[in-house]
């Protein structure tokens, strides 16, 4: 029979990590959205404010994707921080350290 063995401080690593990337790039959402977002006409134009509207609208969108990213990131951290959890309980059990 194989022994599989899970190093926990690693897995709890992998989570920190995603974690700090996950916070990482909501800085820089937060950094670009101002200039992202309100992006003023050349001119006084129609062509000018169709085009400053429709680059508003298309850097909007691609920041509410990187948004989703963000709660992807923690949602992965959330559940690699669990399974650390998980198999350090099951590694104290099966040491017969923790009475259940």
């Amino acid at each position: 029979m194989d022994i599989v063995g899970v190093e926990t401080p690693v897995v709890t690593g992998v989570a920190a990590n995603l974690l700090a990337q996950a916070v990482t790039l909501q800085s820089a959402i937060i950094a670009a959205t101002p200039a992202t977002t309100a992006i003023v006409p050349p001119g006084a134009e129609e062509v000018s404010a169709t085009g400053a509207a429709m680059f508003t609208a298309n850097n909007a969108e691609a920041l509410a994707m990187a948004q989703t990213q963000v709660a992807n990131l923690v949602s992965a951290a959330t559940e690699v921080g669990g399974a650390a959890v998980a198999f350090e309980v099951q590694d104290l059990v099966g040491k017969g350290l923790l009475l259940v």
